[in-house]
């Protein structure tokens, strides 16, 4: 037995003491099934062996299978432990970026706080939720970003008809972005529903004060070398 390598329970005592160690570092669930399974197999030689070795390696058989189970099954935690911080990690990283490009539109600015609070709270979690599946070289993660600067400019001072036309057409598209956006990151469809309609005000309120800007006569330029003229005497 001591000479032979090879001997099953040669080889068993090997597992065992090969085993134990090895598990010093598991929780105590795994470490509590290899105690007893070590102690099952005390008493099973204890109460079965005679003078035949045959059982040694009926007992190696069963704990090597038994343990390469369980070695494969702490392996799967600890990867799946390590995959779970790993997204933990990249989530972070995700929100800091996220966080810049806010920071990037809304700091110095004064946004009606629909706006503020639809980018912050809203339309925030699209972006998180887009970054983390497709990453920034992602078109829909750049097309994420350029919704925040269309909306911002949409509910600002416009003075022209060129931007009457774009305005016009921006609204429609980007309202239809906004809602495919908060269903795809599953938020509350009524508070969203809420915040679009308070948006639908903000867009009307921009169209009416350009028409009011170009309902507005254009002021005569005067001409300095005709100051006599009737026209720029009433002036």
């Amino acid at each position: 037995f001591f000479d032979s390598a090879s001997h099953p329970a040669r080889r068993l005592l090997n597992e065992l003491g090969s085993a134990a160690p090895g598990w010093s570092g598991k929780d105590s669930r795994q470490q509590d099934k290899l105690l007893q399974k070590m102690e099952d197999i005390v008493h099973r030689l204890l109460n079965e062996f005679t003078d035949d070795p045959v059982i040694f390696a009926d007992i190696l058989q069963e704990f090597t299978t038994f343990y390469g189970t369980e070695r494969r099954r702490s392996e799967l935690v600890e990867q799946r432990g390590r995959e779970a911080e790993e997204g933990r990690a990249r989530t972070q990283r995700a929100r800091l970026r996220i966080k810049q490009e806010l920071n990037q539109r809304l700091l110095g600015k004064t946004l009606p706080e629909t706006v503020v609070q639809l980018l912050q709270d809203n339309w925030s979690q699209v972006l998180l939720l887009r970054l983390l599946r497709h990453g920034e070289e992602a078109t829909d993660w750049q097309d994420s970003l350029q919704l925040m600067d269309d909306l911002i400019w949409s509910i600002g001072q416009h003075n022209n008809r060129a931007d009457g036309e774009r305005l016009k057409a921006m609204v429609p598209a980007l309202v239809s972005q906004l809602r495919e956006g908060f269903e795809e990151a599953a938020l509350d469809p009524f508070a969203t529903s809420l915040l679009l309609t308070q948006l639908e005000v903000l867009h009307i309120q921009a169209f009416q004060q350009l028409k009011y800007k170009l309902a507005q006569p254009e002021a005569p330029i005067k001409n300095a070398d005709c100051e006599r003229c009737p026209v720029c005497i009433s002036v």
